[in-house]
């Protein structure tokens, strides 16, 4: 159940950032060619670090058995 959350957060991570491309905030040349200004920077680590951090939290939660659709039975 762990890995379903976590491959819901990749693909909602894709389509962020995909979003976020198709509004203007990163270049396409930051994404593929690492040529960012500083706020293209701050805005990716931020997204990066928003992930990650959910991604822990899901391992957590799954772990302790307190992930919707994957309860402990009382």
């Amino acid at each position: 159940m762990i890995c379903g959350y976590l491959l819901v957060l990749a693909i909602v991570y894709v389509v962020a950032i995909g979003g976020i491309v198709a509004a203007g905030a990163i270049s396409k040349a930051c994404l593929d060619g690492n040529f960012c200004s500083a706020g293209e920077r701050f805005l990716s680590l931020a997204v990066a670090l928003a992930v990650l951090g959910l991604s822990a939290a899901c391992i957590a939660f799954g772990w302790r058995g307190r992930l919707i659709g994957a309860r402990k039975a009382p």
